[in-house]
């Protein structure tokens, strides 16, 4: 909406808007392809002959780039939708300082929906439900779905079969992981993108979250997001046969460097205490002659 902004330059509160706009469709697309990876894994349990037809490397970029598409035409509204004006800020005796930054909707917005508070509302709804809600609850059903899938593939195999039994229950427990980190983040976030809508569309400011609350509520979001990024990047990471097995080995270099540089330390303490021996005993026979 509209606010002035005296503490921060124009210059760094349009940098401000770029960034939190790129943020936006970083986001969405970040939570669609999760999903996406989701509904992929629960294909290929489901419809393992039919899994190479469905999602291929061609399909696959198709969607990807039919997310990024989407998540851009979405984010217009926000993009242009804010005009950010210069606001010059005067001290005493007419000393210039920096200028502030003035955000007001834009009027050919305006012009355009008439209406630019039910415009406002029915925006923020529409994208904080694509953004935040609609792919949280499919990753969540595909990953409930396919944890379910795998413990009955469990219950199923032979006594014998011990060692694919193991194998599934690590992708059981992998699959567990996966939802409970990133899905702790982002459903509390759907939920108070549900709290947010409802005191929008019954026009009842601060009626469910009171402002100290909405404060906490954000600061716990933002940290268990960082956290859940950080996770993932290395849980994905060691999803991958080859990622492990350089890190063994690396491990296990830099284990046998420290090994070498202990038996050396080691072995030069023995020769140095050899020495002190002999030196020792050719004094004593100096000293008897």
């Amino acid at each position: 909406g509209n606010y002035k902004n005296l503490y921060m330059t124009y210059g760094w509160c349009v940098t401000n808007h770029v960034l939190y706009v790129i943020y936006s469709i970083f986001r969405m697309t970040s939570n669609w392809f999760t999903a996406l990876l989701g509904l992929q894994r629960l294909l290929a349990v489901c419809t393992p002959f039919y899994y190479s037809r469905i999602c291929n490397a061609k399909t696959t970029i198709i969607k990807v780039a039919v997310i990024v598409i989407i998540a851009v035409i979405v984010y217009q509204y926000e993009a242009f939708g804010i005009e950010i004006k210069i606001l010059p800020i005067y001290s005493f005796q007419n000393e210039s300082l920096p200028s502030g930054c003035n955000r007001v909707i834009s009027q050919s917005l305006m012009n355009v929906v008439g209406d630019i508070k039910r415009s406002m509302m029915v925006y923020y709804i529409f994208s904080g439900f694509l953004t935040r809600l609609l792919p949280v609850i499919i990753l969540f059903i595909t990953t409930v779905a396919l944890a379910l899938l795998l413990h009955q593939r469990i219950i199923i195999f032979k006594t014998s079969d011990s060692y694919k039994k193991e194998q599934l229950r690590r992708i059981n427990m992998l699959v567990i992981v996966i939802l409970v980190v990133f899905l702790v983040a982002e459903i509390q976030d759907g939920i108070a993108f549900l709290i947010y809508a409802h005191e929008l569309a019954t026009d009842q400011k601060r009626g469910v979250l009171s402002e100290e609350a909405d404060i906490l509520w954000d600061t716990i979001s933002s940290t268990l997001s960082l956290l859940s990024y950080a996770c993932n990047f290395w849980i994905f990471f060691l999803m991958s046969t080859q990622f492990r097995a350089s890190l063994l080995d690396m491990l296990q270099c830099r284990s046998k460097r420290m090994r070498g540089m202990l038996n050396l330390e080691s072995t030069d303490g023995k020769t140095n205490s050899s020495f002190t021996n002999v030196t020792i005993r050719d004094d004593r026979s100096t000293t008897t002659i």
